[in-house]
């Protein structure tokens, strides 16, 4: 399946709150929200996407390849070698896939399971360690089955054919991962099994339960060609992984807290069917110091805005404790670890200070700002160390003070609230490089500036100027467009402009070979006219999700009469590519798409059943072709009478 569904996460260690896994390859961990899926236009798979090695390409006769056992398969046209079965050559002889048990095993301290007979997830999760090991059955790549091999109790093999020897097409897998961030979710090290048995002894779809034990699996360090086709290729001299015998279990620990009898403790059945301390703050009556029910337990906080005194301004672990002194040559605010501490600025004046890097967000800077009048407020900051610094704005309640901004940048970052009400703002600064950047001792420096000015409007009549119309509520300000329909021909796109701040008519121009109607029908105003019975002629479109050209696309304009019965097809021949059809009515509201389609080509949207009016076809590269443009035929065809 084509389709990368990317499971946002803020912090491994809140999984504990319980989310779905989803069904299908991808690269990001589970959410730490029940079932929150992020859609992000395709890729092959879902929770977030693997290496050009295909196993499909791989000739092997009469031969067994023990711990990924392939007997007297034949797949297209290339090898195995010692370490990998693809790229490598194998007749009559028995090739060994060696791994070395560099780790061994995983203490999970959250699992979770999900998914259908169609395909599903198991994880667990070690404790701050940033690892866990994902047991995933899919159904086969070749379409020959809806369903995955999960059908009930069972030993099910790893390796067991050519095709669960690689992420890309495997049925039957085991990935595992080490060094993951727990901010964004991405891993360093990634793990995948070439032999083993997945030993299942109970199984529940409905109650998203699954219990059994991952017996002798051997995991050797792999790449995987995340924002690709999805495949996984060995690591050269890489080191292994090994599960002796790894027991998991998601089956509920409760139904309902009359179930919860063996810890005196824990007597309360939580909506994950948890037995816990608390379920909500009317919970935590016993320790009048403990009121507050964070994930399950009673405690004095879980934020620093609940830390009442200087002495103890920072919440770790559920306890206000007393900041720590991490940093060497540190700025002359600290300490400010805490808003009890926080360090009183001026607005319009430029700040100076520095933070430590590599302190897993122990070393946190805040600052308080008042300001008298509502006002545009906004916060740049700028460092020139290569480490990932956060900036946030927050009330005095600690809760998000509204507006926008980015986090985790490399050299500068930016924050906007367009109609802030007077009042206490602090600015939060911290860090995140525990992983690749530091040893927690040496302080980064950065300067920013606070700036409160009066928003240019708050609707669109506040707009004077006839070149900038429209109100931008939220960033207060006034712009040339809001779609792309308020542009034109010769600038057919609703663009931000150079500072980022306003929104513009412009082209979007990164194609290389592009077709004759370029640039004009990168919007509505050039939209290229279609009638049931019509195809595009000499079409070619550029685009990468991932690169400048994301927003580089093809416009078409198609008007449907009251009961017509239609199909737009979308066909290219670039293997690589992966282009996307999506069908839009006279307000620009997405109506369909064709983002969940099989990959590769073609790709189909269904007209009937549609409003008699005016509609647009849009075809877009997800991925493959970031500047070279890529020929493709759009036709619009009557659907065949039943």
């Amino acid at each position: 399946m084509k389709t990368r569904t990317m499971w946002l996460m803020t912090s491994l260690a809140t999984l504990a709150l319980g989310a779905a896994c989803g069904d299908k390859k991808s690269g990001n961990t589970p959410a730490d929200t029940a079932v929150s899926e992020t859609t992000v236009n395709e890729t092959s798979v879902s929770e977030t996407s693997v290496s050009e090695t295909s196993v499909n390409e791989t000739s092997v006769s009469e031969t067994s390849v023990s711990e990924t056992s392939v007997n007297e398969t034949s797949v297209n046209e290339t090898s195995v070698s010692e370490t990998s079965v693809n790229e490598t050559t194998v007749s009559e002889t028995e090739t060994t896939t060696t791994v070395s048990c560099d780790f061994n095993g995983l203490t999970s301290v959250f699992e979770q399971f999900g998914g259908d007979e169609g395909g599903s997830s198991y994880y667990g999760f070690a404790e701050g360690d940033g690892e866990y090991v994902r047991i995933a059955f899919f159904p086969p790549v070749d379409g020959s089955s809806p369903n995955s091999p999960l059908d009930g109790p069972g030993d099910y093999v790893i390796g067991g054919n050519a095709d669960d020897l690689n992420w890309r097409t495997c049925t039957t897998c085991v990935l595992a991962a080490r060094e993951c961030d727990p901010i964004t979710g991405d891993c360093a090290k990634w793990y995948y099994a070439v032999s083993g048995t997945i030993r299942v002894t109970e199984l529940d779809y409905a109650a998203t339960s699954i219990v059994g034990t991952l017996e002798d699996a051997k995991l050797q360090e792999v790449t995987i060609d995340w924002e690709g086709d999805l495949s996984s290729a060995p690591v050269n001299n890489g080191k292994g992984w090994c599960f002796d015998s790894y027991a998991f279990s998601t089956k509920p620990e409760c139904v309902t807290s009359a179930d919860c009898t063996e810890d005196p403790a824990r007597t309360i059945c939580d909506d994950y069917n948890a037995c816990v301390e608390c379920a909500e703050n009317a919970d935590c009556t016993a320790d009048p110091s403990k009121t507050t029910c964070s994930y399950g337990s009673c405690v004095e906080c879980t934020t620093s805005f609940e830390c009442k005194t200087a002495a103890k301004p920072v919440c770790g672990d559920g306890t206000c404790v007393a900041s720590t002194a991490e940093c060497s040559g540190d700025d002359a605010y600290e300490e400010n670890d805490g808003p009890t501490q926080a360090s009183s600025i001026t607005l319009a004046t430029k700040v100076s200070a520095g933070i430590c890097e590599g302190t897993s967000g122990d070393e946190i800077d805040y600052y308080l700002v008042n300001t008298t009048e509502v006002g545009r407020l906004t916060v740049a900051i700028a460092w020139t160390d290569d480490v990932s610094i956060g900036l946030r704005v927050v009330d005095s309640t600690g809760a998000s003070a509204g507006g926008y901004g980015s986090q985790w940048s490399s050299t500068s970052d930016s924050w906007l609230y367009a109609s802030a009400p007077a009042g206490r703002y602090y600015v939060v600064v911290s860090t995140y490089d525990t992983m690749s950047v530091g040893n927690g001792t040496a302080a980064v420096p950065y300067d920013f500036t606070v700036n409160s000015t009066p928003p240019e409007c708050a609707t669109d009549p506040d707009c004077k100027d006839a070149a900038r119309p429209y109100c931008n509520v939220d960033a207060g300000l006034c712009d040339a467009c809001k779609t792309d329909l308020e542009c034109t021909v010769e600038a057919p796109r609703c663009v931000t402009d150079e500072s980022g701040d306003r929104h513009v008519c412009g082209v979007s121009d990164f194609c290389t070979g592009d077709d004759a109607r370029e640039n004009g029908d990168d919007g509505p105003k050039g939209a290229t006219p279609l009638r049931v019975g019509d195809s595009s002629a000499d079409a070619k479109v550029c685009g990468d999700y991932s690169a400048d050209s994301s927003d580089e696309a093809d416009w078409y304009v198609l008007t449907i009469a009251a009961g017509v019965n239609a199909t737009a097809s979308l066909e290219w021949q670039a293997d690589a590519s992966d282009l996307d059809l999506y069908l839009l009515d006279a307000t620009l509201k997405e109506l369909d798409s064709s983002e969940f389609a099989v990959f590769p080509a073609p790709e189909s949207i269904d007209l009937k059943a549609l409003a008699a009016g005016t509609y647009y076809l849009v075809v877009q590269s997800f991925s493959g072709a970031p500047t070279d443009a890529v020929p493709y035929t759009l036709s619009v065809k009557a659907a065949a009478t039943p």
